[in-house]
């Protein structure tokens, strides 16, 4: 026992108070260092899955980049049939392969990672990022948060596969020989419903992973609290128990962990919050989120760039007050977001120099945890200069280029609104036809730029005459039509109106006009036709207002007539004619004549059919005296039936004549008749009968067809078109001249109006449209020809714009068939 206590005594002595001390603090500080280097691995493995989650955003902005070079390859190889054009395609749609290769071989439960190496590689991914691209996939493709991003790249792969088969099929389909553009066109259009599909998943896979960053940030942020705090617990216990003599030191040392776990979690949330904004920042879009209060929270480099201010200027102000003028549309903008979740459409914004632009904007509402509006996303596109042209084009289609006034397009579209609006309100209206008088002579001897100054000072003067809500147009040359609208409804009140109107305007059209310091004179005839209700058609008001201004110039010109029942003798010779015509008809007195078609070498390649009526008593009857008429009457039908037959038998007779089978002939194609439902089975039938080849007849559609159902235009055009039948835009230029519908119709041809090619040497504004239209063909794909070529020059100045075939007297007057063989045989 006493051998016991002494041993005891010995190791009591032998602690040293030194040894004791470094006992207590290695028993104190194990569980810091144990928890720092918890702390340290995780914040490691948080910035490698951080890294990861950037790796993956910028390697989707390298797949999308590929994805639309493929897209924008495939349309270029569609065009240009160049291999290399193909070969680029290639190159880039293996970025989207090699990503998907890594996708699928990290899917598998036991996967090559080499193999994943090379996919990521292929994709063009930064080695540096690759590894913790595959850790992030591998750690964590079962959690929700990425479950999510990974099924989007999943359907973006499908839909590349898709993209691919497409791509072999066009590629298929060059190979195959010479395609013709619309061949291709399915296979472009599924091509761009591809890339249509896949720049939402792109944006989605890019919201969807930065969403999964976050989470997992989160999740770390709270296991790196959760052990903080667990450590400072046990900390505390263990100093309560060891050095419960040290309280203050213990403080202290609970308040330098403390602010080292807040240091660390403001470091982590500083550097998510920079990766995340790096993200938004390489947007090309304006990304703006605002609170509900409509304060700005966030305001991304490119919305700098498009409205002006930085962020440190827009964050916080109010974003109603700072880039929208109209209040009411934005509230019911807002209203819709709030009610739906989202909303788009246009608006017009302000920049910070006060200019002002048109942005394309996407609203999302974005909602908290518990389901509460938090605040709204907005992402714009600026679509001004886009806007721009679209009314360009608008303004070339409706109005007149040199006074600016409307044309004869939208005359006619207000006069049928106020036939309408007439027969509700029980109002008059006038229709008022202006023709200047000596006009020619005046333009002829100062030159034409001088006329157009004075038409350009009429127009004004007229525009000044009349109220607001009237319409003055400009139809051609120096015809003018004034709509006078709101009249009462007396017919006597509203000719004395009238006529105050009338007089009002020729008094200030004979007013002296200054041209370049010169004084000119001129005036004008006027003739004016009322209209209540619908009981009259466009068409015949302005046949009744020309008529009218007629008898003012055979009254000695400078006055005014109204329409009245004097000059009901052209509506009588009018009639005598209709009922020549259905004589006429029945006893076969119509013939075709034929005009030739020339190349830029001077070589027949075909012949344009023009109807002729060799009537008993008027002779020879052209048809622009009664080709209106048959349409109007609906003798279009029989009479146009009846030259498609003819022209399909010539064919067939001219088949048999080696000098004359390789002619093509084109045939005028009237409104009317190709919107009967039966135009196609007429089409056919018509070859078949005579046994003509469908590739060498060529159907002359005016510009009138397109303002009907386009889609059945298509349809019609599409079924005669696989059947061999060729299509020409006759008169491109003259009337609607829709770009859209240009590009959506199978033509072949589109043909210049003679109205340009007459004074295409001596116009600017005409050598500029035949200019534009011969180029317009050419990106289109489509042949050129041009009509109304009386002289060499107008020939040569055509040659020197790529226009290499033409029709016109310079070559021969239309002739029948066989003067046209002797012609081809001479």
């Amino acid at each position: 026992m006493n051998s016991n206590r002494t041993s005891d005594s010995n190791i009591n002595i032998n602690m040293s108070p030194k040894t004791g001390f470094a006992w207590r603090w290695i028993k104190v500080i194990w569980p810091f260092l144990a928890g720092i280097a918890l702390l340290g691995g995780l914040s490691a493995f948080s910035m490698d899955i951080l890294s990861g989650s950037r790796a993956y955003v910028e390697g989707e902005s390298l797949w999308s980049k590929a994805q639309k070079e493929a897209v924008f390859h495939l349309n270029r190889y569609a065009e240009s049939r160049d291999a290399a054009d193909f070969q680029s395609y290639l190159a880039a749609i293996s970025v989207p392969l090699g990503d998907h290769k890594a996708r699928m071989e990290l899917e598998k439960a036991s996967p090559d990672f080499d193999v994943a190496r090379q996919g990521f590689l292929a994709g063009r991914n930064h080695p540096d990022d690759i590894g913790g691209m595959i850790r992030m996939f591998r750690n964590l493709r079962n959690f929700s948060f990425m479950r999510i991003p990974i099924s989007i790249w999943a359907e973006g792969d499908a839909y590349i596969a898709l993209l691919m088969a497409e791509a072999d099929m066009l590629h298929a389909a060059v190979l195959s020989g010479n395609p013709s553009n619309a061949s291709l066109r399915p296979i472009l259009e599924r091509i761009k419903q591809i890339n249509n599909r896949l720049t939402p998943l792109e944006d989605a896979f890019s919201y969807s992973m930065g969403d999964a960053s976050r989470r997992i940030g989160d999740l770390l942020l709270i296991v790196m609290l959760t052990i903080a705090t667990a450590l400072m617990c046990f900390a505390s216990y263990i100093s309560y128990g060891i050095l419960a003599r040290k309280e203050s030191s213990e403080e202290k040392l609970r308040v330098v962990s403390a602010r080292a776990a807040a240091a660390q979690e403001r470091r982590e949330a500083d550097a998510r919050i920079r990766d995340q904004a790096a993200l938004l920042d390489k947007a090309r879009d304006a990304i703006i989120v605002r609170a509900m209060d409509h304060r700005i929270l966030y305001w991304n480099k490119s919305a700098e760039r498009l409205y002006g201010w930085a962020a440190s200027e827009a964050v916080g102000a109010s974003i109603d007050n700072l880039i929208y003028d109209d209040a009411a549309v934005f509230a019911e903008a807002t209203d819709t977001v709030m009610a739906e979740g989202e909303w788009s459409g246009e608006f017009t914004r302000r920049r910070d120099d006060g200019s002002m632009l048109v942005v394309e904007s996407r609203w999302t509402l974005v909602r908290d945890d518990h389901g509460r509006p938090q605040s709204i996303l907005a992402i714009d596109t600026d679509i001004t200069k886009r806007k721009e042209a679209e009314h360009g084009v608008w303004q070339l289609a409706f109005y007149d280029p040199l006074t600016e006034l409307p044309n004869r397009l939208l005359l006619q579209d207000r006069l049928r609104q106020a036939l309408v609006a007439s027969s509700h309100s029980h109002c008059s209206g006038a229709l008022l036809f202006i023709d200047l008088d000596n006009f020619k002579a005046l333009n002829d001897t100062l030159g034409h730029e001088k006329g157009d100054l004075l038409l350009q000072q009429v127009a004004r003067r007229l525009s000044s005459c009349v109220r607001e809500s009237d319409t003055v147009a400009r139809l051609g040359g120096d015809e003018f039509v004034i709509m006078l609208t709101d009249l009462p409804e007396h017919r006597g009140e509203v000719a004395i109106q009238t006529k105050a109107v009338c007089e009002k305007i020729l008094d200030g059209l004979r007013q002296p006009y200054s041209i370049d310091g010169v004084e000119q004179h001129s005036a004008a005839s006027i003739g004016v036709a009322l209209f209540q209700g619908r009981n009259d058609t466009v068409g015949e008001l302005l046949k009744r207002a020309d008529l009218a201004m007629y008898q003012a110039k055979a009254s000695g010109r400078n006055t005014v007539r109204f329409f009245n029942q004097d000059m009901q003798a052209a509506v009588i010779a009018r009639a005598t004619l209709e009922t020549d015509l259905r004589q006429g008809l029945r006893d076969g007195q119509f013939m075709l004549y034929y005009q030739p078609q020339m190349d830029k070498d001077g070589r027949m390649v075909g012949t344009e059919a023009l109807i002729r009526w060799r009537h008993p008593t008027r002779g020879l009857v052209l048809p622009s005296r009664f080709i209106a008429l048959s349409e109007e009457t609906a003798l279009i039908l029989p009479l146009g039936q009846w030259v498609l037959n003819t022209a399909c038998q010539q064919l067939a007779a001219w088949s048999s004549q080696p000098s004359m089978a390789g002619l093509s002939i084109a045939v005028n194609v009237s409104p009317r008749q190709f919107r009967h439902e039966q135009f196609v089975d007429q089409i056919l039938g018509a070859l078949e009968n005579s046994g003509a080849n469908p590739r060498q007849l060529k159907l002359e559609l005016t510009e009138s067809v397109l303002l009907d159902d386009v889609n059945a235009t298509i349809a019609k055009m599409t079924e005669l078109k696989a059947r061999g039948v060729g299509f020409s835009l006759d008169d491109f230029g003259t009337g609607y001249s829709s770009l859209s519908y240009l590009k959506l119709l199978p033509l072949d041809q589109i043909k210049i109006d003679r109205s340009f090619v007459r004074d295409v040497l001596t116009d600017d504004n005409d050598a500029a449209i035949a200019r534009t239209i011969v180029t317009l063909g050419q990106s289109l794909g489509l042949a050129v020809i041009a009509e109304g070529v009386e002289t060499e020059e107008q020939r040569n100045f055509l040659a020197r714009h790529d226009c290499n075939m033409y029709q016109g007297y310079l070559f021969s007057r239309p002739v029948p068939a066989d003067q046209l063989e002797s012609l081809l045989a001479a």
